[in-house]
């Protein structure tokens, strides 16, 4: 159930108040599954929608969000990421590269503007200004670059999904690109064994964006996935039926690549020739989970003395009055292994643009890191020490994953040696991890605000 937290107020004296951002000096920090065996699923999915000089697209943030999710359902390991410039896109792909090195099957979704030159196809980041044909290798991410982390991995089975075949938007301004037998969509593929590459149509060909809140190959992609098993080349062949129909025979999925595995997104098992015991792995473990259907915890609460905190309902109320406030509860994370804390909150009331969010890692009032939302849906992370504030991510814009006046998942995320910030499943940035002051987790708001927080998982390899 929901427990809504009502952090209004703390006497900024009492609390020690942290120093406002570097950008606002009158504001007070404002912007500056279960256990069991199971077989290693990783997925990194990108959508590219909002580009500064190509045409925008309609569809990808919402397939890339989708899809992020279906992946998840089913068992998927998922980094993702949306509307994200070039150095994002290589920093998200080398991390998903270094993550199947751990074995398993890998998955690569990407949605956005994708373009071929001289038989080689590219994915375009939405900050790319690309005058001249000579410069795509300069300006955006080559497929060969996720095939080769891939290779290298050495895992099982990867698959590669492209819903990327549509005009090229720089194509117009290029000399002589048409008549050097260039064509819009992808150029085909030819993968190692052990890669399946399936395209949103054929190669040369241009999907259609649909016109709904997916675009059409996606749509398809999103219901079959779902279905339990349902092996993967029967899955491509629905959705090809599917599209074709639907798009009046001119748009017809294309797959390339061969595997000594069958794969089953839901249900099944993945039979792969090569698996051996030591390649099946125990998936992470809820180590606590509060619903607040119950209201049995004890949660800490700073500030006790300009606090109050009652059980409305199914609800956990916690108010105050001005400044700063968390709720916390004592967790062995433990920081040598992968771990994630994950929840959902709502701003119900209160003043724009002061931060709320999780907290970990917390010792006492002075000593904490945080992952911090605002109201006009920029995020940012900071860390506590002896009092003081540093921001470790300042106030970084991501109106295409945050839901203004909704509920928002939130969710830090340590995978080896770095931490991971997520927003609604999208992958927002990254930081190098760093040790914990103390080993409780919880929520915070600062300054005047009504925060509704519905849930707190957190897991652990």
């Amino acid at each position: 159930m929901r427990s809504i937290i009502c952090l209004l107020a703390a006497s900024l004296f009492l609390l020690s108040s942290p120093p406002p951002s570097p950008a606002q000096n009158d504001r007070n920090l404002e912007r500056p599954k279960a256990a069991g065996v199971a077989e290693k699923r990783v997925a990194l999915v990108i959508g590219n929608a909002a580009y500064t000089k190509a045409k925008p697209l309609a569809n990808p943030a919402n397939d890339a969000a989708d899809m992020a999710k279906a992946l998840k359902d089913v068992g998927f390991e998922v980094f993702s990421g949306v509307d994200l410039d070039k150095r994002r896109m290589e920093t998200l792909i080398r991390e998903f590269g270094a993550r199947l090195a751990n074995g398993g099957t890998g998955l690569f979704y990407y949605a956005g503007h994708g373009i071929q030159v001289g038989g080689e196809n590219y994915l375009v980041p939405v900050d790319a200004d690309i005058p001249e044909e000579d410069e795509v290798s300069y300006s955006a991410i080559p497929v060969g670059l996720v095939l080769s982390k891939m290779s290298k991995a050495n895992n099982d089975l990867n698959i590669v999904i492209l819903d990327a075949c549509r005009n090229n938007p720089f194509a117009r301004s290029w000399r002589g690109y048409r008549d050097a037998g260039n064509a819009d969509g992808l150029a085909k593929i030819s993968p190692p064994t052990g890669t399946l590459v399936l395209y949103a149509t054929e190669p040369g060909k241009v999907a259609s964006d649909g016109t709904g809140r997916n675009g059409l190959f996606t749509e398809s992609l999103l219901k079959q996935i779902k279905k339990p098993n349902v092996e993967y080349d029967q899955m491509v062949k629905a959705v090809s039926a599917d599209v074709w129909q639907k798009s009046n025979k001119l748009q017809l999925p294309w797959k390339e690549g061969n595997s000594l595995a069958d794969f089953y997104f839901a249900g099944g098992a993945r039979m792969s020739l090569t698996a051996t015991p030591d390649k099946m792995t125990v998936g992470p473990k809820v180590i606590f989970e509060e619903r607040f259907d119950d209201n049995s915890r004890d949660w800490f609460q700073s500030n006790e003395k300009t606090g109050s905190i009652e059980s409305v309902g199914n609800a956990y109320l916690i108010s105050s009055k001005t400044g700063w406030l968390y709720s916390t509860q004592k967790v062995d994370v433990r920081m040598d292994g992968n771990f994630s804390i994950e929840t959902k909150a709502r701003k119900l009331a209160g003043v724009d643009n002061y931060g709320y969010g999780l907290i970990w890692g917390l010792k006492d009032k002075e000593n904490y890191y945080s992952m911090l939302l605002f109201r006009d849906g920029a995020f940012g992370v900071i860390k506590a020490t002896g009092g003081q504030i540093s921001w470790l991510i300042p106030d970084t814009n991501t109106t295409s994953a945050f839901k203004v006046g909704s509920t928002n998942t939130i969710k830090v995320e340590k995978v080896e040696n770095r931490l991971r910030f997520y927003i609604n499943d999208l992958y927002v940035g990254n930081l190098p991890f760093e040790p914990f002051f103390g080993n409780r987790v919880g929520f915070i708001v600062f300054n005047t605000q009504t925060i509704e927080f519905d849930d707190l998982i957190i897991t652990r390899d």
